[in-house]
């Protein structure tokens, strides 16, 4: 099931192990196809997509209450998880994904996550503009949380989120490292190949997290390294700096209520600097 959530025992979860299990498997079957048919091998291609729709559709038929738009286990994996991954149609998200702030609200602006709905929760956020929620939810040093262990003097990620003196078996683990993902994906806003086709595109879509007065990240991708670095200055305007490949191509999306100086909402992602200014 959702693994090690916090303060809880190895076992004792509140996402349904059938919801997360499915869910998961479901995913496999989706990347299992792309690859068969990158790959050219088309029986194995309609028999992962064929699986993977099975599974689709016993998951909504059994584990979702459209009505209280809720998947099975009432928490915030099982809310994430089906927001993440391609279990609910484009018309019910928005629905779904004010149930997760309800959810999160609940449980007092903490996350209540294992290991499967860590992996996903922040990036639902971001997806639908609340990184600056996702941020705090990381860094108060409130327990459970990220800045609760850099407030405890821990400098490596533990194997789960314990109280201090609670019992934790590997104090440098990489089960909840995906954190560093989401500050390279969502912060800085690196995407790489956002389209499945193409190692060389990028997507820089940066949030601008009103507490930071900065950000900066890479990635090293296989044309190079791809870096970025925005500031906020003294005018309340972002400048913001990419450095990237030639051969590497794409365009920088910003978030609402930015554009940049010339008017626009996207440009060519390309090395060099940028202003950006708010619109309201």
């Amino acid at each position: 099931g959702d693994w090690c959530p916090p303060g809880k025992g190895e076992a004792d979860y509140t996402a349904p192990l059938e919801l997360t299990d499915s869910v998961i498997s479901m995913d496999i079957c989706e990347k299992a196809a792309f690859i068969f048919g990158v790959l050219g091998m088309d029986l194995h291609r309609e028999f992962a997509e064929k699986f993977g729709a099975r599974l689709r559709a016993a998951i909504r038929f059994r584990l979702i209450d459209f009505s209280a738009v809720t998947a099975a286990g009432n928490c915030q994996t099982a809310q994430a998880m089906v927001l993440y991954f391609n279990v609910l149609e484009n018309g019910e998200r928005a629905a779904f994904f004010s149930k997760l702030l309800a959810l999160i609200d609940r449980d007092g602006g903490l996350m209540t996550t294992g290991l499967l709905g860590a992996r996903v929760i922040f990036h639902v956020l971001s997806a639908f503009g609340e990184s600056d929620l996702a941020y705090q939810m990381i860094t108060t040093p409130e327990f459970p949380s990220y800045g609760n262990l850099v407030a405890r003097g821990e400098t490596s990620i533990p194997e789960m989120f314990q109280p201090e003196g609670g019992r934790v078996a590997s104090l440098n683990h990489h089960m909840f490292g995906d954190i560093s993902g989401w500050f390279i994906r969502e912060i800085a806003g690196i995407h790489l190949n956002p389209s499945r086709d193409n190692v060389n595109e990028i997507l820089i879509r940066p949030s601008f997290i009103g507490s930071l007065e900065y950000a900066k990240g890479f990635h090293i991708a296989p044309a190079g390294k791809i870096s970025v670095f925005w500031k906020r200055n003294e005018t309340g305007a972002v400048d913001l700096n990419l450095e990237a490949p030639e051969t590497v191509f794409g365009k920088i999306v910003l978030p609402e209520g930015f554009r940049f100086e010339d008017g626009r909402y996207e440009k060519s992602a390309v090395t060099g600097g940028h202003r950006l200014v708010r619109e309201y």
